[in-house]
This record gives C-alpha cells, sequence and structure tokens, in this order.
C-alpha cells in the first residue's frame, strides 16, 4: 500500500479515537507493510449473530487507508446477516479504540433500524472507545465485560505543517490556487486562524452529533453525555455502569450463552431478555 497516499487519505478525515492509540496505528502504518487480509466475518451461534468490531474502525476499503474493521461492512452484516429469517437477536462483540468519524452515522442508522424488529446487544470486551462507544451506545442493551472499559467520547483532527522540514531540506513550495478556502490547511504552511477556526467548527459539530447519538441511544440528555460521561475520558465498568453509560457487566461467553438459552425457548422480546439475562447472569 502506497504510504504517501495512505498519510494523505488519513490526514483529511476526523477522528473519533483515543489519541494514543492512533498514535500506535499510525506507527503501525509507518512501519510495517500492510495490505488488506479477510474481514472477520460474523458467526451465527443458535438463532444469535455475533459481529466483530475489533482494533481501529475505518470507513471503507476503498478509503485510501487500511484498518482492521470498516463501518461499511458493519452496516452492511447488521442489514443481511442480522436482519436474515433465521437470525433472533445479534451482538456486537466489541475491542476498539475507535476510528473514523466518516461512516458513523451509518451504522449507528443501522443498528437502529434493526433493533427496531430485533434486540442488539452490544459488549465492551474488553474496550468500546470513542467512535466504538458511538455504535455501542445505539444498542438494546449494552454491557462491559469485568475488566473492560468505555468512553472517550469525543472528535478530533491533526493539521500536519512540514514547512520548516520542507526550508531546511532547501525545498520551497508555491501554492496556486482559486478560491479562497481551497487551500486552506493545507501542510506546506503553518496553520492560519481562519483555517483552524473551520476545522474547530467541523470539529465541534461532529462532537454534538456524537453527543445526541450517544444521548439517544442510552435515553439522557445531551447536557448529562456531555458533562457525566467522561469529557473524553475512558470510564471503567463499574463507574461506567453506575453513570448509567453502559447497562451491566457481563463476560462475552454470559452474553452469548444467555441469548442463545433465550432463543431456544423463542424468548426473543427485547425487553424480556433485558430483564432476564440482567438478572439470572450479569454481575452488577
Amino acid at each position: 500500500m502506497d504510504k504517501m497516499r495512505m498519510l494523505r487519505a488519513i490526514r483529511s478525515e476526523l477522528w473519533a479515537m483515543r489519541p494514543e492509540a492512533f498514535a500506535q496505528y499510525l506507527s503501525f502504518l509507518l512501519t510495517v507493510d500492510v495490505e488488506e487480509k479477510t474481514p472477520r466475518l460474523p458467526r451465527v451461534e443458535g438463532k444469535v449473530a455475533v459481529i466483530p468490531i475489533h482494533g481501529t474502525i475505518g470507513h471503507r476499503r476503498s478509503s485510501g487507508y487500511w484498518a482492521d474493521t470498516y463501518s461499511e461492512d458493519i452496516a452492511k452484516y447488521l442489514s443481511e446477516v442480522v436482519a436474515g429469517p433465521g437470525v433472533g437477536a445479534a451482538i456486537l462483540d466489541i475491542d476498539s479504540p475507535g476510528g473514523t468519524v466518516a461512516g458513523l452515522s451509518e451504522v449507528a442508522d443501522a443498528v437502529n433500524a434493526v433493533k427496531a424488529t430485533k434486540p442488539i446487544y452490544a459488549v465492551a470486551n474488553p474496550e468500546a472507545a470513542s467512535a466504538a462507544y458511538h455504535i455501542a451506545s445505539q444498542a438494546t442493551k449494552l454491557f462491559a465485560t469485568p475488566s473492560g472499559e468505555v468512553g472517550s467520547i469525543g472528535v478530533w483532527a491533526a493539521h500536519q505543517d512540514v514547512s520548516a522540514m520542507l526550508e531546511q531540506a532547501g525545498v520551497k513550495v508555491s501554492i496556486i490556487s482559486a478560491g479562497k478556502y481551497k487551500t486552506e490547511g493545507n501542510p506546506f504552511e503553518p496553520l492560519s486562524d481562519d483555517a483552524r477556526e473551520e476545522i474547530q467548527r467541523n470539529v465541534d459539530m461532529h462532537y454534538d452529533r456524537f453527543l445526541g447519538a450517544v444521548a439517544s441511544g442510552r435515553g439522557v440528555n445531551k447536557s448529562v453525555v456531555r458533562e457525566q460521561f467522561g469529557q473524553g475520558r475512558m470510564i471503567e465498568a463499574d463507574r461506567a455502569k453506575e453513570l448509567g453509560m453502559i447497562d451491566g457487566i457481563a463476560t462475552m461467553g454470559e452474553v452469548v450463552g444467555g441469548l442463545v438459552k433465550s432463543t431456544r425457548q423463542d424468548r426473543m422480546r427485547a425487553a424480556d431478555l433485558g430483564i432476564r439475562l440482567t438478572e439470572s447472569s450479569f454481575r452488577r
């Protein structure tokens, strides 16, 4: 994969991802020759579909950079696998530090469309951060493993200024453009105040949408999400349960086992499942 093309594609994205995890991701991409691999496919146990959402979440395979999971695939699995007649419920098996903002709204819409007729459960196993928590928060019920964490609610963008490096190398870049803002935020010169303001406006807009999605999924006001759901920090399972960020604490095996048993008994109503599983299997 062309690393310069990949970096340009990455630079053009807004991110809902833990910054330290992004640094590791970027270092990996720059030092290892990565190739596209077979995606992690959903599996079906009994009447329960298990959809893995692991690692960095990208938008789509044609985005120009490699990711562990693509939001386009998640939406496809939800609409094709989970919505199929042989499936009565789904579990999102999540272990992700987040990813791109692009594609998140579409996945959230897909989760909400399916859960209108079939329950969807999400498990932070053990991590559902940022973009991954955005998706998880839309589930019928959301759980975390005992050592799990959720949160990192926020959006960020990065500007790369390589002008000093180019100057030191004896390279001078002249930009010729049409359109007042066509080249704002380019990497060949320092970030202007106007460009910074526009980037901040875009970040704020998507952050507000993020807050709204989580608020809707968790049944609280946006102000609660903004002020009480970590303010960008990760929250451990016990505290997340107290704050209302998750519904319970359970291992992936407990969730799968409980749902498979329930589907065999044809108890597929979301309300019944939520009450039954929380009372019988999940640690509070």
